[in-house]
């Protein structure tokens, strides 16, 4: 898990970086969610922005790899998954998330973000 109800009421980074391997077909078998785990809330329009990065150790793990569309506070209701998609390609060892917050700052909002192994589609 990056995130296990994460508190994020300005940008931060996912509380956790994630050893996932290089070359080892990880993007084909896995997918990332991003998940409201409490309501966002905030005093203005307070959006969020997802970005996923990658690096060669823990530390560097800023290659930026993806970015989601700006999500605003009224998607992320209790619950919501504001993403689930495919990783995409170029992962090196590690991954992390970074929560852009925009708009104002959120006064409240937790997330759960991972990955979970794709689900066979028959």
């Amino acid at each position: 898990m990056f995130s296990e109800e994460q508190a994020v009421t300005v940008t931060a980074d996912s509380t956790n970086v994630l050893f996932v391997g290089e070359g080892n077909d990880i993007d084909k078998q896995l997918r990332l969610f991003v998940q409201a785990r409490e309501a966002a809330t905030a005093d203005g329009a307070g959006t969020v922005t997802v970005k996923l990065y990658t690096g060669a150790t823990a530390a560097a793990c800023s290659t930026l790899l993806w970015t989601s569309a700006v999500i605003g506070k009224a998607a992320c209701t209790a619950g919501a998954f504001i993403v689930k998609m495919a990783l995409p390609d170029g992962i090196l060892d590690y991954l992390k998330l970074t929560y852009t917050v925009a708009t104002g700052p959120l006064t409240a909002g937790t997330f759960d973000a991972g990955l979970i192994w794709k689900m066979d589609e028959h």
